[in-house]
């Protein structure tokens, strides 16, 4: 039996019945009739609003106050959460000598760690020396990845998650970047952790630029414009620099770009768009492993690349050995 449906009976359904679909088994007919009477009689369900309870909500605010919380989460946020492109400024009337790390793969038993620490000591105790991180500071080798791989671990992945932290610590305000590399992929999609990320947020220093980014780095008067990356595609094994020069020509100008991942040092100028242009590809910490005989790679020697800046004209000076840059600071 279907009931007459009168609009102040409708106005107090609304406020009582949890659906319309109650409200229509009431009256006897489809949701549908009682969503086209409301929209007739121009209802809305009307809710009393809830009194505020002091003690569980905060009291107003003013604007000024807002700002005020506001700002002082980004102050202490770290300084980036993945950004493709970011400014840093150096204050300095001298050069600066960059030297990048990757490839360090921490806790494989091919580790050259003696000169490894002896240049982060080297940085350390040079405050025109500046680092970033392009990728694969962790072995992490785990069941996600290929499973030949773990035989080359010396030391658990949390042990060398804990290493890292502790470089980190070691080299406090001379990072500039932090790049994830495959290994530091491998480690994400097994247990959910960004090793890069949460270094950069926890140590509030450098810049998390995910997978690729640049770096819009002024040095006193001159602005260098530096790409990141730990692979690229477009590679060729007549020329270590061939995905890098893609990168300029198709998506990104810049004056220095840097990869990882290869475990071959190089170091490479030349023009393209009347710049003068200038790429590398950093040394591996990592001995002839599997990975490495497997492709062909050469031993990896003691050579670690690195590029010097000037402060009053751009001017960058690349080695294949960063100490032959210490006579220029």
């Amino acid at each position: 039996m279907t009931i007459p449906i009168i609009k102040e009976d409708l106005i107090e359904d609304l406020n009582t019945y949890p659906t319309q679909q109650a409200i229509a088994e009431k009256y006897g007919c489809t949701q549908g009739t009682i969503s086209n009477k409301i929209k007739l009689f121009g209802l809305t369900k009307l809710i009393p609003k809830t009194e505020r309870d002091p003690k569980i909500e905060y009291p107003a605010m003013t604007w000024d106050k807002t700002k005020e919380i506001l700002l002082t989460i980004e102050e202490q946020n770290s300084p980036s959460v993945g950004y493709e492109e970011v400014d840093i400024d150096i204050e300095t009337k001298s050069k600066i000598c960059i030297v990048p790390i990757m490839d360090l793969h921490a806790g494989s038993r091919y580790t050259y760690s003696t000169e490894f620490i002896e240049l982060v000591e080297f940085i350390v105790e040079n405050p025109q020396v500046f680092t970033g991180f392009n990728g694969d500071l962790a072995d992490n080798y785990n069941t996600s990845a290929y499973k030949a791989g773990q035989i080359e671990q010396r030391i658990d992945i949390q042990r060398q998650k804990s290493i890292v932290e502790n470089i980190i610590k070691e080299l406090s305000g001379n990072i500039l970047w932090f790049i994830n590399g495959c290994h530091d992929e491998w480690s994400y999609l097994n247990d959910g952790f960004d090793l890069a990320q949460y270094l950069a947020h926890k140590d509030q220093q450098g810049y998390y630029l995910g997978h690729h980014g640049r770096v819009n780095l002024t040095v006193g008067d001159i602005c260098y414009k530096i790409f990141n990356i730990h692979n690229t595609f477009r590679g060729s094994s007549l020329n270590d620099g061939h995905g890098l020069r893609w990168i300029c020509r198709e998506h990104w100008g810049y004056d220095i770009a840097v990869k990882g991942h290869d475990h071959r040092p190089y170091v490479e100028s030349f023009f393209m768009r009347r710049k003068p242009r200038y790429t590398m590809g950093g040394r591996a910490w990592k001995g002839q492993d599997r990975h490495g005989s497997k492709k062909g790679y050469p031993p990896v020697g003691d050579t670690t690349p690195g590029f010097l800046l000037e402060p009053k004209k751009k001017k960058v000076i690349l080695a294949m050995n960063y100490k032959d840059l210490v006579k220029y600071l």
